[in-house]
């Protein structure tokens, strides 16, 4: 199954084309400045279906520590009923180095400032995905040049936090390249092999219409290895038609990629709905004219929880308020759009997937 269209894994995206080298100054000011993590307990979000879970684990927006803005996640859940995050990135130092850090240079030391937030956010009553690979420039799936070498890297994420769940954000050159998409799969298979009951998601970009052929070709990986993939999550911005309606568009994307996976795992409808799922984007992209809007969101949650939907996230928490009146805001730290604080992750935080 291809395509001939252009494949937005290749597009750069607010990740990649942020102001790096000024980030990096912002950052290493404030390398130890996550605000200041409060013990409190986190509300809880309550229209979701009778009788699911609270917390699901299905509704884990990003939160980026290499950002301009680091929020305290704990009051973020205090406010919002949200309980787990995606944690941005676990990538590769450079760009043959088979080790894994966090953007920025972290590393998962008990006392490094993302160790300590993990660690605050469980006393809290929550958990987190770490997100692996994303929109920077070295990822561990091209670093890593064995299937064994790169589920050892990813081994030592999963033993740092003993893990529940890992998210592959795969985009870029990592995402165009066969060799770096089947080592992947077969690394994850291997993962999930020595850890049993682990949940893997892939995060992959994608057209309003559903996969690219790049994608088709890594669910036609997955499904080749047998890795149990718990959720497909599409990208679904970035593509390049300005300003349409990102609801539909949106829900169009997950459509078109429920097909794929039902037709290529031989799922039933109602199955494949419940592993694929939606990483969205809080407002404004740089894409001129896309903005996805709180109403959109209404009605992607809409779709969510009629179609019992295996992911719901966005880009990201530390964006997820209204801009400066005056345009002092830094690159990627606000939304664009009116809203109050954190009104994207409050939506998110309402979606439970009901147990199977």
């Amino acid at each position: 199954m291809k395509t001939s269209c252009p494949d937005p894994g290749l597009t750069s995206s607010p990740r990649t084309r942020t102001l790096r080298w000024l980030r990096r100054l912002a950052v290493a000011a404030v390398a130890a400045a996550i605000l200041p993590i409060s013990a409190a307990g986190a509300a809880d979000a309550s229209d979701a279906p009778a009788g699911t879970p609270p917390g699901s684990i299905a509704a884990a927006p990003y939160y980026y520590f290499d950002s301009y803005n680091r929020p305290d996640p704990v009051d973020i859940m205090r406010r919002t009923g949200i309980r787990w995050f995606t944690l941005a990135f676990v990538v590769a130092p450079d760009a043959t180095t088979c080790a894994p850090q966090w953007d920025g240079g972290g590393s998962f030391d008990p006392g490094s400032a993302q160790s300590r937030a993990i660690a605050a956010i469980r006393a809290a009553g929550g958990d987190v995905i770490p997100s692996l690979g994303g929109g920077g420039v070295y990822k561990l799936g091209q670093a890593c040049d064995s299937t064994e070498a790169l589920a050892a890297a990813y081994q030592q994420v999963v033993d740092a936090y003993e893990l529940k769940a890992v998210d592959l954000d795969i985009e870029g050159a990592e995402f165009a390249d066969p060799a770096a998409r089947q080592r992947n799969v077969a690394a994850l298979k291997l993962l999930q092999d020595r850890n049993p009951g682990l949940k893997v998601y892939l995060t992959v970009p994608v057209f309003d219409t559903g996969f690219s052929g790049n994608g088709i070709a890594l669910v036609d990986d997955a499904k080749a290895v047998n890795l149990d993939v718990t959720a497909w999550a599409g990208m679904a911005f970035w593509f390049g038609k300005g300003a349409i309606d990102m609801g539909d568009a949106s829900i169009r994307a997950m459509n078109g990629m429920q097909t794929v996976v039902r037709d290529v795992y031989g799922m039933s409808d109602r199955e494949a709905y419940r592993h694929v799922g939606l990483s969205s984007l809080a407002g404004v992209n740089e894409d001129p004219g896309e903005v996805i809007t709180l109403q959109d969101f209404r009605q992607v949650l809409g779709y969510a929880h009629r179609h019992q939907i295996g992911r719901l996230t966005f880009w990201n928490v530390n964006r997820d308020r209204q801009c400066q009146a005056d345009g002092s805001d830094l690159p990627d730290t606000c939304s664009g759009v009116q809203q109050s604080p954190y009104e994207y992750t409050g939506m998110v935080a309402r979606y439970r997937q009901p147990a199977a």
